[in-house]
């Protein structure tokens, strides 16, 4: 049976955020954090941004991985086994 810890540990799919996505990242933050909302509505809303922003980026990645493969298998097509 193989371990696939080691690979898993290797994918972080928000690796690749910017300093743009960073920055505006803390201005939405602070802008949340100066709604004044109860603790109820103010986790429902953080929770949201934070699904949006992991559904976000794991999207891109599979979009990424998928065109990625598609170009492999379009450059290799041709090529004899």
């Amino acid at each position: 049976m193989k371990d696939y810890t080691v690979i898993n540990s290797k994918v972080n799919i928000s690796k690749g955020r910017s300093a743009e996505f960073n920055d505006v990242a803390k201005e939405l933050s602070d802008f949340i954090e100066g709604l004044d909302l109860d603790l109820v509505p103010h986790s429902k809303l953080m929770y949201l941004a934070l699904t949006q922003i992991r559904v976000a980026e794991r999207d891109a990645f599979k979009f990424g991985l998928n065109m990625a493969s598609k170009l492999m298998h379009d450059y290799y097509s041709g090529e004899e086994e």
